[in-house]
């Protein structure tokens, strides 16, 4: 209930912090075909769609997404609902790297996100650096942070993270 009510109060934060400061933008692009950011308008759908981005991820809880949109642009919805202030699941960033390597393989862009692109969405492509380019969570916080600035600086430590990792490393050993 809590992340409900406190959506559209944090919603216009994001919006104003990406209005004054120049470094903070609404998407950023984390690796070739691979974009983080935050929930897009429908204009913003619109925009991205025309743009090339044939894949989204959508984490918000609070907001399936503009579907219409994309299904008029043939573009693939993943949705999987996170709580705001809440991370992933580690089936969820499971299933949510898979789509990434899978629209990756096929050369497609896909857009991961959340309301702010600052926590839910970016971990599961922190998640995806760590298996794409063989990073331990550490490097792959650099790297993300480095790529998209807001993105919060403890991604790395959060228990789905370290625990994905941990499964990462059992499977590279097998």
């Amino acid at each position: 209930m809590y992340a409900k009510s406190i959506y559209w109060p944090s919603y216009v934060y994001n919006w104003t912090m990406i209005r004054r400061l120049k470094w903070w933008r609404w998407y950023d692009e984390i690796d070739q075909h691979v974009f983080v950011g935050a929930v897009p308008s429908r204009k913003m759908a619109v925009d991205l769609a025309e743009s090339g981005i044939k894949g989204v991820i959508n984490t918000c809880h609070e907001y399936e997404g503009p579907l219409d949109i994309y299904k008029e642009h043939g573009v693939e919805q993943l949705y999987l609902p996170t709580v705001d202030f809440t991370p992933p699941s580690v089936e969820d960033i499971e299933e949510g790297v898979r789509f990434i390597e899978r629209f990756v393989a096929e050369e497609k862009d896909v857009y991961v996100h959340c309301k702010a692109g600052r926590a839910r969405s970016a971990t599961i492509v922190l998640c995806w650096l760590m298996k794409a380019k063989g990073m331990n969570p550490e490097q792959a916080q650099v790297y993300l942070l480095e790529k998209r600035r807001q993105v919060l600086a403890t991604l790395y430590r959060r228990p789905v993270v370290q625990e994905y990792y941990r499964q990462l490393q059992e499977t590279s050993k097998a």
